[in-house]
């Protein structure tokens, strides 16, 4: 059976930006596109990526219609590359009062790899998941052990 990876919505925003971490993710994506990986993300990231390469092409100057078609193809393509996770009113509630995440939306984003059954969280901020009960590893920690 393939490991199951959650991948937190900052690693697409790595990838999207070329940060520090965008080769790693582009290796990453590349894994899951070969389906070496399962890959989850939570509805909510895949309202905040909409979101964000919205505003980010906006800011760039590009107007519709092409903004939007851009915007379509790069949410078809991630979600070729992932899975979305199911979560419930009860999980969220468990989110929303679960005291060991100081960042609620991380909370609610464990949550969702909870409910997916993922091995591991990929993110960028491994910090804020420390009380995680599923390991964590940022994406180059994640190909040191899973490159050969």
């Amino acid at each position: 059976m393939k490991q199951r990876l959650f991948i937190d919505t900052n690693v697409f925003l790595e990838y999207f930006e070329h940060r520090a971490q965008f080769d790693s993710v582009r290796i990453l994506f590349d894994m899951l596109e070969c389906g070496k990986f399962d890959g989850y993300i939570s509805v909510g990231s895949f309202y905040t990526m909409t979101y964000i390469l919205e505003q980010g092409l906006r800011r760039k100057g590009m107007s519709n219609p092409s903004r939007s078609s851009l915007v379509r193809d790069i949410l078809q393509y991630i979600l070729q590359l992932v899975n979305v996770a199911n979560t419930d009113r009860r999980q969220l509630a468990h989110g929303v009062q679960d005291l060991s995440f100081h960042d609620i939306e991380d909370s609610y984003q464990h949550q969702a790899a909870l409910s997916a059954k993922c091995d591991c969280i990929v993110t960028i901020n491994v910090k804020d998941f420390t009380s995680s009960s599923i390991q964590v590893l940022s994406p180059t920690e994640f190909l040191a052990q899973h490159t050969f």
